[in-house]
């Protein structure tokens, strides 16, 4: 839990601010609690297996959480991708890892494809963050179109804005780009981000 470890992370971290500013009272199960927000109840998830290898697998993480939920009662359960194998009214696909292996290694594990897809067909209601990702969530993992709704990403005006057009002159001046050159600023993996179709296009 931090607003700049991942963009899930920052996901989680806005939902907390603003479901806390609407008087909600609101527990964050998380295996780092590494911001303080003191409108906040953080439960540390640890694994039931504290040692190497089985510390880090995600089975033994999902059983510590269900444990978790099993002991405290919430009126809505929101989990942020593929932690809840029980228990949850909302998942957030933020990610497809078995799709994302199809796409970029033309195979997946059918292991990861398994448990996401039990997952996602649990959960009650779907936030997918592009109609790409509903398509995908319909497609491939065959979850029912009607428990899916696209809500795209937000983001903070107070914090990110337009850059002004002297602002951004003074940029090509420091990089030495021309005038007549187009530029685009590019954070991510290649082909799993589609980059060469934004190229082309």
């Amino acid at each position: 839990f931090h607003p700049w470890y991942s963009a899930a992370a920052k996901y989680v971290f806005y939902l907390t601010k603003y479901f806390s500013a609407e008087g909600h009272e609101v527990h964050l199960l998380v295996a780092n609690y590494l911001y303080d927000m003191p409108t906040a109840i953080p439960h540390i998830v640890k694994p039931l297996i504290n040692k190497e290898p089985f510390q880090s697998a995600s089975i033994n993480l999902k059983f510590s959480l269900y444990s978790l939920l099993n002991n405290l009662k919430y009126d809505i359960v929101h989990s942020q991708g593929l932690n809840c194998l029980i228990g949850m009214d909302i998942i957030t696909a933020h990610a497809f890892k078995s799709l994302q292996d199809k796409i970029v290694k033309g195979s997946y594990n059918f292991k990861d494809y398994f448990i996401e897809r039990l997952v996602f067909s649990r959960a009650k209601i779907i936030i997918a963050p592009s109609s790409l990702a509903k398509k995908s969530l319909v497609k491939f993992y065959k979850i029912p179109e009607d428990k899916i709704t696209v809500i795209f990403h937000g983001v903070d005006i107070e914090e990110f804005s337009p850059a002004t057009p002297s602002e951004r002159q003074n940029l090509r001046k420091k990089y030495g780009v021309d005038d007549e050159s187009f530029v685009i600023l590019f954070i991510g993996e290649f082909k799993r981000k589609n980059l060469d179709d934004v190229i082309r296009a």
